[in-house]
């Protein structure tokens, strides 16, 4: 007891050292999201995925020591005067060029997203329609056709929904190629074995 009490960070110390205290909700609410069993298997998608191209993937706010720091600050510290990451854009002040620290709102990129996706659409109506998925059935063809150009339309729209609907479809039709394509190696190779014996 007093041994561990004695080393325990401050935030889960009373002031006298000898009286253990519940973290502040503040604490806690960093602690749950921190420990999050969705964020863990994110993290270990993103892990995964990087490594298949070669890539290492990177979260600096989630280093231990920065974890800690925050839980140990009260959360009117880190918002100071109301303003969110006030505590990181100080930090960052002379490193970030100034808008982007004075800056209140997200990135959007939408714009970017619908471009892209406007840019790109004959080849993803290629895929789509007359891909795998069509032809094994998981997408009627004729539907699709209707749904993808009114899709289309929505492009030009303030919303990213049209993109990532299309996106959805796109991410099917490629997993199924990649899931057949390793189908057809596993059969080749065993069929290739059966006419060596």
């Amino acid at each position: 007891g007093a041994r561990l009490t004695k080393h325990a960070r401050p935030w889960r110390r009373g002031t006298s050292g000898s009286t253990p205290v519940r973290a502040t909700a503040h604490a806690r609410s960093l602690y749950e999201q921190a420990r999050s069993g969705y964020h863990a298997l994110c993290m270990e998608w993103n892990n995964k995925v990087a490594a298949a191209h070669g890539l290492e993937m990177a979260f600096p706010f989630l280093d231990r020591d920065l974890v800690g720091l925050l839980m140990g600050l009260p959360g009117e510290a880190q918002t100071w005067h109301g303003v969110p990451k006030a505590l990181l854009r100080e930090a960052m002040r002379g490193i970030l060029p100034d808008p982007i620290v004075r800056r209140t709102w997200k990135a959007d990129f939408t714009g970017l997203v619908n471009e892209g996706m406007e840019r790109d659409f004959p080849l993803v109506v290629r895929a789509v329609c007359d891909g795998t998925a069509a032809q094994l059935g998981y997408l009627d063809r004729t539907a699709i056709r209707e749904d993808v150009e009114r899709v289309h339309a929505n492009l030009r729209g303030a919303g990213a929904a049209a993109a990532w609907k299309l996106s959805d479809a796109l991410g099917l039709e490629f997993w199924l190629q990649a899931f057949r394509a390793k189908e057809t190696s596993v059969t080749g190779t065993a069929e290739h074995r059966g006419g060596q014996r």
